[in-house]
């Protein structure tokens, strides 16, 4: 399990609350839980719970680093965010989608907090679309530092009603895209002697 170092209460209401507001704006609601306690009953609380609101400032420095963000067209998704949080941390980030157009709007949104950023489509279940995607990036930035396996779906369906068709698809973009994500980036992280991944996993994966 991932372990954080503890941060002021604060510092943890700040990333909370930024999260919120981003997920509020896409009329989602957001669960977070608070202790009054301690310090660190709160960091013990996220550590568990949303181990993703600090891996920018304290499991990887962040500043100068590029990170690849799979799923993050999507207006309505954690993708999105993640890709801003990184971006507000000092990372230039290549931004995934299936859907370019909306790709476009998060790179443009991080290209607005400062940073640099560049939008690929790709099918993540696609073994020659990740090998051009990679390509594009490194010949970006020149570099992949951080990716973050996000790009996933649901099936909202008893199990009895489900079709193989509906299955497949959902083991490919849920499980096979993000082995395809790790096979192709590491080969990079290698070379470098450093690098970060981060896989986004749920209950129907």
């Amino acid at each position: 399990a991932m372990r954080l170092p503890p941060l002021p209460v604060s510092e943890y209401e700040g990333r909370v609350l930024r999260l919120q507001a981003e997920m509020a704006r896409a009329d989602l609601d957001v669960f977070v839980g608070y202790s009054s306690e301690s310090e660190s009953a709160i960091s013990r609380y996220l550590n568990g719970f949303w181990p993703f609101f600090d891996f920018c400032a304290t499991v990887v420095p962040a500043r100068g680093k590029v990170a690849l963000v799979t799923g993050a067209g999507s207006q309505i998704g954690f993708g999105k965010a993640i890709a801003l949080s990184l971006a507000e941390e000092g990372c230039d980030v290549a931004v995934n989608d299936i859907n370019l157009e909306d790709a476009r709007k998060t790179a443009a949104a991080v290209e607005k907090l400062g940073r640099k950023s560049v939008a690929v489509k790709a099918d993540v279940t696609s073994d020659t679309a990740w090998t051009d995607m990679v390509k594009q990036v490194v010949d970006r930035f020149g570099k992949i530092d951080i990716l973050v396996n996000n790009a996933g779906i649901g099936l909202i369906r008893p199990v009895a009603e489900a079709s193989e068709e509906e299955f497949d698809r959902l083991a490919d973009i849920d499980l096979r895209g993000m082995w395809l994500c790790c096979k192709y980036a590491i080969p990079h992280m290698r070379r470098q002697k450093q690098g970060s991944i981060v896989n986004i996993a749920s209950v129907h994966s």
